[in-house]
């Protein structure tokens, strides 16, 4: 692809064209994704919903109006992962609490239900080093599980509505992604590399 430029003896000019194509802006506004995993999410067909600062704002990109629907507690250091329940309807926000004196940090997950900006539950991991690197819903958005990274990378699965830990799943090699079967709850794909578990009723993975 050959892409054809405008310049002048400065700078090249805003304008560049590949093969007829234009890129334009339409929209700008800060956002701290760069530690943040799946940061940046569509809630509908125009609003968006991202991080700001210590803030989860929801953006209208046609109206051109933002929203401030979460804002971090002071005790919390660092938003580390979103995730977005199937039904649009719920925000979990993996977040990272520093530890106070000689006490170790933890991570905790905050549940948001979207329409009325209330907090639902906060699941705590008490037992379990490490930041949440990734999280999911359950096609249901009943169930939420999360990946977090200490000396050793760690799977927790929780019924996030009665703050019940079901199933937890430790390995020596890093996770860096988790899903949950849209079909089946109880059973996962983790990557990488690539497994598939099952979680039965003791709350053990096979």
């Amino acid at each position: 692809m050959s892409t054809r430029r405008h310049m002048d003896s400065d700078s090249e000019s805003d304008d560049d064209q590949a093969d007829g194509a234009r890129l334009t802006l339409h929209h700008g506004f800060g956002a701290r994704i760069e530690t943040i995993r799946d940061a940046v999410h569509f809630v509908s067909d125009q609003a968006l919903l991202y991080p700001v600062g210590r803030y989860i704002a929801l953006h209208d990109t046609q109206n051109q109006l933002q929203t401030l629907v979460y804002e971090q507690p002071a005790a919390v250091q660092q938003t580390t992962a979103l995730a977005i329940s199937p039904n649009l309807k719920y925000l979990a926000v993996c977040e990272y609490v520093s530890g106070e004196g000689s006490a170790l940090g933890r991570s905790q997950v905050t549940v948001l239900f979207l329409p009325t900006r209330r907090l639902m539950k906060i699941l705590y991991h008490t037992t379990v080093e490490g930041q949440i690197g990734c999280a999911t819903f359950s096609h249901d958005s009943k169930l939420i599980a999360c990946q977090l990274g200490g000396s050793e990378s760690t799977t927790t699965v929780w019924h996030w509505e009665k703050a019940k830990l079901v199933g937890s799943f430790r390995s020596r090699a890093p996770i860096s992604r988790i899903r949950f079967n849209p079909e089946q709850s109880a059973v996962l794909s983790l990557s990488h590399p690539l497994r598939i578990l099952r979680l039965n009723d003791k709350g053990s993975f096979k």
